[in-house]
């Protein structure tokens, strides 16, 4: 059985009948952000991530810049394995961007222009990534951006944590993601 949801712009999607309409404020515990430090070429051995290290679902930590001495105590948002990046301000095309971060590493600190969400335990991290990097919801998520830039957008907390998608059992969120885990690595092992 499935059961027919109408979208904004009277579009029509059918999901199974046991999925359910969620928010991601549901799926994500809090969303935090980091602070706007300046960077350096000496390598100080504490960095910012760049905001361009969220891509298509993963998070690049080769992408960082050394925090220049003088603002290391400013940095306050470390970054932490299992959670999810989202861009939250960037170019129209990337803004909302958002990866999950598989790897420890010391010492790296969020910008102000990321949000890390640390994903509820009834949710599965990678089902959950990969939600958000289907092609209608990065559509859905870049629609939120606002701001007179044409070069720079915006998306507001609330905002983030209101979008809605179709959401199975946690077994099959598990099942989906470790696919979908499998898919990525056997493309990534072609390329």
């Amino acid at each position: 059985m499935y059961k027919r949801r109408k979208l904004a712009q009277d579009k029509i999607i059918v999901i199974p009948h046991d999925w359910e309409q969620r928010k991601l404020g549901d799926a994500i515990n809090s969303l935090e952000s980091g602070v706007s430090v300046n960077s350096g070429e000496e390598d100080t051995g504490y960095y910012i991530l760049k905001t361009s290290a969220i891509e298509l679902g993963h998070v690049d930590l080769t992408e960082v810049k050394s925090i220049v001495r003088e603002e290391i105590l400013r940095a306050k948002t470390p970054l932490k394995k299992g959670c999810i990046l989202i861009s939250r301000m960037n170019t129209p095309a990337l803004v909302g961007a958002s990866g999950l971060n598989t790897e420890t590493r010391a010492n790296v600190f969020l910008p102000d222009r990321l949000w890390q969400g640390a994903v509820a335990s009834h949710f599965n991290q990678e089902w959950l990534i990969s939600v958000l990097n289907t092609p209608r919801n990065i559509k859905q998520i870049q629609s939120l951006g606002t701001g007179t830039s044409g070069s720079m957008k915006n998306i507001s907390k609330d905002s983030m944590l209101n979008v809605a998608f179709a959401v199975p059992s946690l077994e099959e969120q598990k099942a989906i993601g470790k696919f979908m885990e499998f898919l990525e690595n056997t493309i990534a092992l072609h390329h």
